[in-house]
């Protein structure tokens, strides 16, 4: 696949990460471990009154045991009840089978400091186990591990370079108008931005390309402005975008975020429908070369570039 599509499959790993729970979340899990060992991996069910045996997953071959937990908030007392109950429950049913025992949670940044402490609780009474977690980063790793086709089927479509040259001036229009029509703040400037922007924001390499993939259209922005009726269109789509982009940096832990945060709420699909995720991320790199969405670099020299 090219750069731009691998960058929205990153994107759309990072939706379907946070936004799945309970048993959509172990399908997720699954569905990834699946393709990256597909003769090794078991995944196990609920069989009647024997339960899964604490075990959602395994893989005989390394002794590796997983279990999955992905509630709607993943709070620390009843996440390490969780984990004790778990294993004790895998330790009696799978006894010395057992050489890894994996916790899959869905904490949305890091690791909780809860779980990592009951691994090492665990691991001073069971020194013959490996102990580890497995959170965001890990099982995107594992997934990006495995070949183009496996990504596709288990994430589904995204846009492609076609659906960036097939943008119409109609999307472009539907989108604007939409995004115009929520501003109630009073009209501002549009400030210009420099080209150390993209760096001065901390994104990652897959947010940097899909920026540059909307820039290849964000002149049919300024071809619409210019032939629209209303001139007030561009000052009220700019302030629009200055008010999600508050909105999200006040709400995501970092700048992949906050972008992904403003594209999937301009889209309305998340990455569903190509011609309104191309036309709300041209629109995006168009404010973001001509308005503040993200942050402007400091002056090189005096201080420290903020991310």
């Amino acid at each position: 696949m090219d750069k731009m599509e691998r960058a929205f499959y990153y994107v759309s790993f990072d939706l379907a990460f946070l936004s799945k729970t309970g048993n959509e979340f172990q399908s997720l899990f699954s569905s990834i471990m699946s393709a990256r060992y597909p003769t090794d991996f078991i995944s196990t069910r609920t069989w009647g009154q024997e339960g899964d045996h604490k075990c959602d997953g395994y893989i005989l071959s390394t002794g590796s045991f997983y279990q999955v937990y992905a509630p709607d908030d993943l709070d620390a007392k009843t996440a390490v009840k969780k984990m004790q109950d778990d294993f004790a429950g895998a330790l009696e049913k799978w006894h010395e089978k057992i050489e890894n025992w994996v916790f899959v949670h869905n904490a949305r940044v890091g690791v909780p400091p809860h779980i990592l402490q009951q691994l090492t609780d665990f691991k001073k009474d069971n020194a013959s186990i490996e102990f580890t977690h497995m959170g965001k980063q890990e099982l995107k790793n594992i997934l990006f591990e495995t070949n183009d086709n496996c990504i596709r089927s288990i994430l589904g479509s995204v846009p492609t370079y076609q659906d960036v040259n097939n943008l119409s001036m109609e999307a472009i229009k539907q989108t604007l108008l939409g995004l115009a029509k929520k501003s109630s703040a009073p009209m501002g400037i549009i400030t210009p931005v420099s080209e150390k922007k993209l760096e001065a924001n901390g994104l990652s390499e897959e947010s940097k390309i899909l920026f540059e993939a909307g820039m290849i259209k964000s002149n049919l922005i300024d071809s619409f402005f210019r032939q629209w009726h209303d001139p007030s269109l561009e000052e009220r789509a700019a302030i629009e975008m200055n008010n999600l982009y508050k909105a999200a940096a006040s709400e995501c832990p970092d700048p992949d975020s906050v972008f992904q945060k403003i594209l999937t709420t301009i889209s309305g699909d998340g990455l569903g429908n190509p011609s309104a995720t191309i036309s709300a991320l041209t629109i995006m790199a168009y404010f973001f070369q001509t308005c503040d969405i993200f942050e402007q670099p400091r002056e090189e020299g005096k201080h420290d570039i903020a991310h």
